[in-house]
């Protein structure tokens, strides 16, 4: 939850950010565009946001995830994602935890006007975190991703920094 709303914050300031710069620097197709009931009113306004919010869910979760060992919702609370051995995860499974957790992003994909797919997609993203923290409470702690990538989040020691050994 604490990485979600960490992406949501980060794709606000990093797409306000990108827009004034690009206003700056003369690019219009920003401009022409409107915000009506959180959705854009043109294709390339939408497109943009779009690739800035897979940018920064890529950054702030499954890269720092693959090179780290965390995120910055895991980092705050003292928390690895390790394989059973203790080691890091193989790249692989921080990938199939990252597509466990979010399916909704095949979104990005999803061209405009076909708000039906979307839909779809919204609510397995719904269904995913839904399942992840229901095998919480059967599987020993492990979430639906954990289990598909046969990894687990358990807690860093002091003095181990972010890093996973």
């Amino acid at each position: 939850f604490v990485d979600v709303l960490i992406v949501l914050v980060g794709w606000a300031g990093v797409s306000g950010l990108l827009a004034v710069v690009l206003h700056v620097v003369g690019v219009t197709f920003l401009e022409s565009a409107y915000l009506k009931d959180w959705v854009w009113s043109t294709t390339p306004a939408k497109i943009f946001t779009r690739l800035v919010f897979l940018a920064v869910l890529v950054a702030a979760t499954l890269w720092l995830e693959a090179t780290r060992g965390t995120t910055p919702g895991k980092f705050a609370f003292h928390l690895k994602v390790v394989r059973p051995d203790g080691n890091r995860p193989a790249r692989a499974a921080v990938l199939v935890r990252f597509l466990v957790k979010y399916p909704g992003v095949a979104w990005i994909l999803v061209p405009p006007g076909m708000e039906i797919v979307e839909a779809v997609l919204w609510g397995l993203q719904g269904l995913a975190w839904g399942a992840g923290g229901l095998a919480y409470f059967f599987a020993d702690g492990r979430t639906l991703p954990d289990l598909l990538s046969r990894t687990r989040v358990v807690h860093r020691g002091p003095g181990e920094g972010a890093r996973v050994p």
